[in-house]
């Protein structure tokens, strides 16, 4: 895989905003050889309703991700974290 952080983070620059829209901030965790880590954290006023499940929103970013090298088949780790629990 070759993709750098610059990369992933320009690819998922629509997504991010759409979240923190939202109440919700999208980190890129770790861009590697691996595979591409992400958290999306909900803020204190974050709404609730408008969280998809995991495996949905994987779906969104592997879409972000289609036209970047590789970006079809990199392996995605996607966590969410909500303001004061731990990993989900």
């Amino acid at each position: 895989m070759s993709l750098s952080r610059q990369q992933v983070d320009a690819a998922l620059a629509s997504l991010r905003n759409m979240l923190r829209a939202d109440g919700y901030e999208l980190q890129t965790v770790a861009v590697s050889p691996e595979g591409v880590t992400l958290q999306i954290t909900a803020g204190e006023d974050a709404c609730a309703d408008c969280l998809v499940p995991v495996s949905l929103m994987t779906l969104y970013v592997r879409d972000a991700l289609r036209h970047l090298p590789d970006g079809e088949q990199v392996p995605i780790e996607l966590r969410y974290q909500h303001a004061h629990d731990q990993s989900v």
